[in-house]
């Protein structure tokens, strides 16, 4: 069973870190990762094995990494999926109550204007 991963809206910088192993090849290993969101197409192959995102906006994403020693590419990536919730000034029922005290506050000062 896999669960999303809900990161509140101040934890918006990401890092990963990965490592594949290989007995023979183990020095040899590259990668290419992508953010669903973000990164349009796969990064290009790369030793590094850590991956940096900063300031990402409230929603989901994947993350996805592929391993190889040969450039062969054509192998399943692992994917982590996970949400970057709203603030909570940014969320429904917030604006709602919002809206709904600033209405009621204006009635009542019409309502007051108009008893004088």
């Amino acid at each position: 069973m896999t669960r999303d991963l809900l990161l509140p809206h101040d934890k918006n910088h990401i890092g990963f870190s990965f490592k594949a192993i290989h007995y023979t090849h183990g020095n040899s290993i590259r990668y290419r990762w992508k953010l669903s969101g973000i990164d349009k197409d796969w990064t290009p192959s790369s030793t590094s094995h850590e991956a940096t995102y900063g300031n990402l906006f409230p929603g989901k994403y994947s993350f996805s990494v592929k391993a190889s020693i040969d450039e062969n590419w054509d192998v399943e990536p692992i994917t982590l999926s996970f949400e970057i919730d709203q603030p909570y000034w940014e969320k429904w029922w917030f604006k709602f109550m919002y809206y709904s005290i600033i209405s009621l506050m204006i009635i009542i000062v019409f309502l007051l204007l108009l008893s004088d």
